[in-house]
């Protein structure tokens, strides 16, 4: 996940670094509290996995 990052900051463009980190900063945010809350453990993967699949369009967005 570091790769991107590292990739468009060698680009000049930070603010677009800053948005994709903000992003993954509150999907993180969204899993962890899945995480404590009181689901179902196959809803909280179903969950998890729905986050990851976000997480992985975002990088091939950027």
């Amino acid at each position: 996940m570091t790769s991107p990052g590292i990739f468009l900051i060698n680009n000049n463009q930070k603010g677009y670094y800053r948005k994709y980190s903000l992003k993954l900063d509150i999907l993180s945010r969204l899993r962890s509290s899945i995480f404590n809350s009181a689901f179902g453990k196959t809803s909280k993967l179903i969950l998890l996995s729905l986050i990851g699949i976000v997480q992985v369009n975002l990088t091939l967005l950027i």
